[in-house]
């Protein structure tokens, strides 16, 4: 994203070196991945309606006209299962998880910062069941301490400790034969029942294709 400047490490998309981009190489590439924050009450604009929210990107790049955007904008919100008569709405008069569900819609390509650790347990099942549910091909980079809520959404894991890699493979086998310490404490501090299930249903034929 660009938010931060690594002290170390060089950082590449598709094979280019983007560490040290300004702000105008940066830019187009804005198209192609954008931030749903944490905290889902402080992530949008109260200014702005759901459907200037997530129209806000095409009109920044110039994608379409007026009416080809609006129809997008009611595309989107039905693939996040959010109803058109919500497009009008403010962020006050939306719940967390229904937040959630615009800042997924309105990005193109998501990172996504413990997206479910603010919402209670039956809404974050549903922002993860959508997360599962889209066939947009879209790729996502979920950061997440909860090792659970990892089990069922991810193909590829990396374990970081203080910035730094400690150990990176096949979801399956990083979640059942961890090599490392650190790893093996954040899958201790799983509820036993919980990460099971979770582990039991992404390692079944068929899980995540």
């Amino acid at each position: 994203m660009g938010l931060e400047k690594p002290t170390q490490g060089r950082v590449h998309l598709d094979g280019v070196d983007i560490t040290d981009a300004g702000w105008s190489q940066l830019r187009p590439l804005r198209r192609r991945f954008q931030l749903v924050h944490q905290n889902p009450y402080s992530s949008l604009d109260p200014r702005f309606t759901v459907a200037q929210t997530v129209a806000e990107p095409l009109v920044s790049f110039g994608v379409g006209d007026r009416a080809s955007r609006a129809a997008r904008v009611r595309e989107l919100l039905d693939q996040v299962a959010l109803p058109a008569a919500f497009a009008d709405r403010k962020p006050a008069e939306l719940s967390g998880g229904q937040r959630q569900r615009v800042a997924i819609a309105r990005s193109p390509s998501n990172l996504l910062d413990e997206p479910v650790s603010a919402l209670d347990v039956s809404v974050q099942e549903q922002i993860l069941t959508l997360l599962q549910q889209q066939d947009l091909g879209v790729g996502y980079l979920f950061i997440s301490h909860d090792l659970a809520v990892v089990a069922q959404l991810a193909h590829h894991v990396t374990v970081l400790r203080g910035g730094r890699i400690v150990e990176s493979g096949p979801a399956e086998r990083i979640l059942t034969a961890p090599a490392e310490e650190h790893t093996r404490e954040l899958l201790g501090a799983v509820p036993g029942q919980r990460f099971a299930a979770e582990l039991a249903a992404a390692s079944a034929p068929g899980a995540k294709q």
